[in-house]
């Protein structure tokens, strides 16, 4: 670089650094434009500091993809800006937030042609010095739908667009610009998708979701908005946006459907079952070859019917509306509840607590006869139920594509899969030779036997993991009950086996502890209808304050959140359309692991008076109290934190805070024995006493200084403040019901004094 252009840039560079200088004096009183004005000197100033506008060192890599290898003649196809960024780097969403600017696509394309508008992927939330921003980390794909013509006489055509971004650091922000193209060949039918269909395909699962069953409303006075927000939980979501790509059976389909199923083999959730063939194998290493062979295809067959009723099932609720995917089974807790007891039974006998006879079980024994012939066939079924929550190297992509083909395409690729299931089988089946070479039966057996159990175990410790996530914790603490009183019956009867009375306990114990146990026929997935853990909403325009805290102020049926305005609101309102939109995203805490989804909200935006907006606030409150029950019959807890309390209180209205925890016993007796009968119910409407949960599961400084305020170091610790300012009443550690309704009397006497 020569002198004069070294010494002009030092003179841009330092008109740059005072222009920001002047503009930080005139603001000085707003803090949050010190970094915005610091964000733009320095990024100015980079700018100028160089001769091209997106150095080489840009830390994000841009390109143009399509989803389809060619264009159809008036059939719409997607086209995605492709944005692969550094580790520590990120690019911004639509509303950047505090910071930042938002990717922009300008098209150029050939005559008749028409883009649409960015599709843009539910952002993360990024936070630097107590600023927020709305960005996309390591890789994403910016969709656009493009419209090509009814007839075109060219044998290809080129697709240009000029794209700008912004990617940033911690430390540093640069400016990129590039022109990008992508030529694709004209065809009257689509090719096999080429490799970047993958990505789309996830980008598409980003998408925040389209729910007829979401309802709300927006009110704000100038100071704040609430958002009021109720949704369905078991409505269909509507139509996803645009037209998925067709999918043609192909070679390289079925190649991967082979490969994945031949690899499920490998998985823990098959590794159990295999391992017990594998034994089978070493008893029969001195029977003839066609008994062998007859084996291996009854196995094979197993693994066939049983991917065939799968798939059938399948393809018949997906022609019916719904939306499932591979081991859509595992969605209903029946299911997971009666397979993870079956896999323990199978892994105590493995362990050595009982011992059963081989035409019971069909695994692990003798194949003889006809019994054992029929043993193979279960086998492979059990296999291929196994082999459900896995997804192996390979066979996700033949997974896709087996659920978007017509009936019979997809029937043939779920049958390559169950002959990559049994391939492995045969291959022993059909080549004694190989069978002989195992290792000869002997006392490593039993050792090789009792060690197979601990795949199955972890199996179970699956499932059960599965079921915390769909049925409410009390249920899943009776399961875990179940589990161990299975492995109890399996200890009699393992103890005691030729006696009459043994069987019968550990009949009468497997009976009754899982009637007890099994879970109800509602829906496997757990609605969103106790609560939300979190709950954060990014508006697709700038109309809030990203830096400042949106607090869910009620939850339940309908759910408030506190949203902060921005400073400049009264300017976006105008460009808002009296709407309100963005993207809602909901987190639910189950039992041991959180589920978040995201929606889109679009709902009314409508001004009030700050009187009326206290008002509203006042009757969801009451609304809230009013929601006495839910459908499992338990008081409607809400999340305990000091504002909520304190919200309830100045609303008028009594609270009952339960300090509890999931691993304290005498908590949950508390809640089972005292809080959960139809009277106490009763009277806690009646008294329009309101249910908090202070849950101390995981360990936090706010409960514990809580619990200090009131001389206790230990829980359970249940309290009653009302809103007189009185002295709050304090209950026993152990309740009973007598007790709490005892409380209830006086906190309705007080209640009417005031």
């Amino acid at each position: 670089m020569n002198s004069k252009s070294s010494q002009k840039r030092g003179i841009d560079s330092r008109c740059v650094l005072w222009l920001s200088t002047w503009i930080f004096q005139i603001f000085m009183r707003h803090n949050k434009f010190i970094f915005l004005l610091s964000f733009v000197g320095l990024a100015l100033d980079h700018v100028f500091a160089q001769d091209t506008f997106a150095p080489m060192d840009s830390h994000v890599e841009v390109s143009l993809v399509s989803e389809w290898p060619n264009v159809v003649p008036g059939k719409p196809f997607w086209v995605a800006a492709k944005f692969i960024m550094d580790e520590g780097w990120h690019i911004y969403w639509k509303n950047p937030g505090d910071a930042g600017a938002k990717p922009e696509i300008t098209w150029s394309l050939p005559d008749g042609f028409s883009a649409g508008e960015i599709h843009w992927p539910a952002p993360s939330q990024h936070v630097l010095q107590g600023l927020m921003n709305y960005v996309y980390e390591d890789e994403v794909y910016l969709m656009v739908q493009i419209s090509p013509p009814s007839s075109l006489i060219e044998k290809s055509v080129t697709l240009s667009a000029e794209v700008n971004w912004t990617v940033c650091s911690d430390k540093k922000c640069l400016f990129g610009g590039k022109e990008l193209s992508l030529e694709l060949p004209v065809n009257n039918s689509i090719g096999e998708p080429p490799e970047p269909a993958a990505g789309f395909q996830k980008t598409r699962d980003s998408w925040p979701i389209s729910e007829n069953g979401l309802e709300g409303r927006a009110l704000y006075d100038g100071k704040f908005m609430v958002l009021e927000f109720s949704r369905n939980p078991f409505a269909q979501p509507l139509d996803a946006l645009g037209e998925k790509p067709a999918v043609n059976l192909s070679g390289k389909t079925l190649w991967l459907a082979f490969l994945g199923g031949a690899i499920l083999n490998l998985m823990p959730c098959v590794f159990p079952v295999i391992g017990l063939k594998i034994m089978g194998f070493v008893n029969q290493a001195g029977a003839n070859r066609k008994s062998i062979a007859i084996h291996g295809l009854a196995y094979a067959l197993g693994v066939l019917v049983s991917f065939w009723i799968l798939a059938g099932v399948l393809i018949a609720l997906r022609q019916g509306g719904e939306q499932l995917g591979w081991g859509f089974q595992l969605q209903d807790p029946r299911f997971v509840f009666v397979l993870a007891l079956l896999l323990l039974i199978f892994a105590l006998n493995l362990s050595g607590v009982f011992e059963v006879g081989a035409s019971l079980m069909g695994l692990g024994s003798k194949l003889s006869g006809k019994s054992g012939f029929i043993g193979s066939f279960f086998s492979g079924g059990l296999a291929t139920v196994m082999s459900t929550p896995c997804a192996a190297p390979f066979l996700a992509t033949a997974l896709g594509a087996a659920l978007v083909l017509p009936a019979g395409a997809s029937l043939i690729v779920f049958s390559t899969m169950a002959l990559g299931l049994a391939f492995p089988y045969l291959i022993l089946s059909f080549f004694p030779k190989l069978v002989e070479a195992l290792p000869k039966p002997g006392a490593w057996m039993e050792t090789f036997k009792q060690i197979m159990a601990f795949p199955l175990y972890a199996t179970v410790m699956f499932l059960l993991w599965t079921l915390a996530g769909q049925v409410d914790e009390w249920h899943f603490l009776i399961i875990l009950f179940v589990v161990i009183l299975f492995a109890f019956a399996g200890w009699i009867y393992g103890r005691w086996p030729c006696s009459g009375k043994a069987c019968g306990l550990a009949g009468l114990v497997l009976v009754g502890s899982f009637l007890w146990g099994f879970p109800a026929s509602s829906p496997g997935v757990k609605p969103f209808d106790s609560g939300y853990e979190s709950v954060y909403f990014f508006p697709e325009i700038a109309l809030l304050d990203p830096a400042k805290k949106q607090q869910i102020l009620i939850t339940g049926d309908k759910t408030v959140l506190k949203l902060p305005l921005a400073e400049y609101f009264d300017e976006e309102v105008m460009s808002a359309g009296g709407r309100l939109k963005g993207i809602l995203n909901l987190t639910s805490k189950g039992s041991i692991s959180s589920t978040a989804l995201n929606l889109e909200m679009d709902v009314s935006l409508e001004k009030v008076a700050s009187a009326d907006l206290t008002a509203f606030l006042d009757s969801s409150i009451a609304r809230s109290i009013g929601a006495q029950t839910n459908k499992s019959g338990l008081l409607p807890w809400e999340k305990w934190t000091p504002e909520t309390a304190q919200l309830h209180l100045q609303a008028g209205s009594p609270i009952y805070i339960d300090f509890t925890a999931r691993w304290c016993a005498t908590c949950q007796v508390n809640k089972r024995i005292a809080l959960s009968s139809d009277q106490i119910i009763q009277r806690f409407a009646e008294t329009g006493l309101i249910p908090l949960k202070a849950d101390w599961t995981k360990k936090g400084p706010i409960i514990a200084q809580a619990l200090a305020e009131h001389g206790r170091v230990a829980i359970p610790f249940n309290i009653i403040f009302l809103p007189d300012g009185g002295k709050p009443i304090i209950l026993p550690e152990v309740l009973t019901e007598g007790i709490v309704l005892d409380a209830l009397d006086n906190v309705e006497a007080r209640m009417v004094q005031q």
